[in-house]
């Protein structure tokens, strides 16, 4: 059987999607192995049964420019600190332009495989140009491919196509503009860390080990880099997506060798890419649902609901909010909780994520329950609507357990154009995280709630969803690529 090594950006959502195939290739006798610079998916990895190897140099690195330059720190501050911030960044600079601590890991592993999360452009290039390990790659994207089409705007933009005219001319800005803000901050960067910026980091790079920038690289499409000969696996729904045309470019013999539907099959500039569908393992291990307190609070609501189903009155909704463990937004959680203080047939479940305390929000309402963390999988199960911050992992799993859902986007990445695709197949509502008030945000809920047509929509897409067939798909590509 096969050694299968994932470099990977160690994103809780990117290892989730991760684990639903990973898990089959075990089963099939696999050995799967996880290599990542986050210290924290240690844990998370080793608890669904696979070994971990940490890149100590890289995380080393990491984490001492992550304390010299905090992540909170305002960006106009960052302008009156720029020597900090080039001894922050050189460190990491010389490392990943001279250091050979991936070869020396992947030398010792001697992987039959290696799939690599599609932002980790400085390891793509790495292995690309190795020619010692000459080992066959995939690309792993738990986004949409989201190539430039017309009609179709960049994954940043909140920008919801209507059908009409203007669709063509107003898509074709969000790229123009996100494209040209793009260029123009690299070029700013470049001055402004003296050559220690991520972009003049990774051509060092690619000038040291020989890899030809213009041939294999490009950057006019959403993610910073993408790599035209490197395959890459799209671990996401095409249906979720606006459509737009199919793009067939192989015949069906050679999908049809791997059980890949032609259909999902989709070409960037000389790049191939395979939907094979959205990844989620329901029986993944959640250590929080051994938590004492969540176990008593989730029996409590389950005895809420039936004490008032017994006295012949409607279902309690729970409301399950989680806005993912990267980010706080202390403001609008309050606004969250006033919301549903109007309305105490509900209940809700707020997740404030690490960067919060729980003592922070004080006394709150008796049917609001807050947690640091909670088994997303399971709280999904039982919940009658998401709020969520339009991250991909939340609306995959939402879906799969077919939960309609209300986004409060950050706007970060794709958050924006993942919430607009939402609106788009009426999968739930989008609001403005910085200024809804607690009675707009309550009534989104109650509209969410009480309108079955967004739960007949997220049925309708959780059948494209199983459609897709598991992980099975994906497997049946990976072991191709190592018979």
């Amino acid at each position: 059987m096969a050694h299968i090594v994932i470099l990977s950006k160690g994103i809780t959502s990117y290892l989730n999607a991760c684990f639903a195939f990973t898990s089959d290739l075990k089963a099939r006798g696999h050995h799967v192995t996880f290599v990542c610079a986050e210290a924290r998916a240690k844990d998370q990895v080793e608890k669904q049964g696979f070994d971990f190897r940490l890149l100590e140099e890289e995380s080393a690195l990491e984490r001492a420019r992550r304390k010299a330059l905090p992540r909170n720190q305002p960006i106009y501050k960052r302008y009156f600190k720029r020597r900090a911030f080039i001894r922050a960044y050189s460190p990491l600079h010389k490392h990943r332009v001279e250091g050979c601590e991936l070869d020396a890991l992947l030398a010792e592993l001697k992987p039959d495989l290696l799939l690599i999360d599609s932002e980790l452009y400085h390891q793509i290039i790495a292995v690309a140009t190795t020619a010692d390990h000459n080992i066959p790659t995939l690309l792993l994207e738990t986004h949409f491919a989201a190539p430039r089409a017309p009609g179709i705007p960049i994954l940043y933009s909140d920008f919801v196509p209507k059908g009409t005219l203007w669709d063509r001319p107003r898509a074709a800005a969000t790229w123009s503009i996100a494209l040209a803000k793009r260029h123009a901050r690299f070029g700013w960067e470049r001055f402004f860390y003296a050559g220690t910026d991520r972009i003049s980091t990774l051509r060092a790079l690619a000038k040291k080990r020989g890899f030809d920038w213009g041939e294999n690289v490009l950057m006019n499409q959403w993610r910073l880099l993408t790599f035209r000969h490197v395959p890459t696996l799209y671990l996401c729904a095409r249906e979720l997506d606006f459509p737009r045309p199919m793009q067939q470019t192989t015949d069906a013999k050679s999908n049809a060798a791997v059980g890949i539907d032609s259909r999902a099959e989709i070409k960037i500039e000389n790049g191939i890419g395979y939907y094979v569908g959205p990844m989620v393992m329901l029986d993944r291990t959640e250590t929080q649902t051994q938590d004492a307190r969540y176990v008593e609070v989730m029996q409590r609501l389950a005895d809420k609901r039936q004490g008032q189903q017994q006295a012949g009155g409607k279902e309690r909704p729970l409301i399950f909010c989680g806005m993912g463990s990267i980010f706080a937004n202390f403001g609008y959680f309050q606004r969250v909780i006033a919301a549903v203080a109007q309305h105490p047939e509900w209940d809700l479940v707020l997740a404030i994520g690490r960067r919060l305390r729980i003592e922070q929000f004080g006394t709150v309402p008796d049917n609001v329950y807050i947690f640091q963390s909670v088994p997303q999988i399971d709280l999904l199960k039982r919940a009658d609507i998401m709020l969520n911050h339009g991250g991909i992992g939340s609306i995959r799993e939402s879906i799969f357990l077919g939960v309609p859902m209300l986004i409060y986007s950050h706007g970060h990445l794709d958050q924006n154009g993942c919430a607009a695709r939402i609106a788009y197949h009426g999968l739930g509502l989008c609001g403005d995280i910085r200024s809804e008030t607690p009675a707009e945000i309550a009534a989104k809920i109650n509209r969410v709630l009480t309108d079955d047509r967004f739960r007949k929509n997220v049925e309708t897409m959780r059948t494209h969803y199983q459609a897709y067939g598991g992980a099975g798909t994906a497997i049946r590509f990976i072991e191709k690529m190592i018979e």
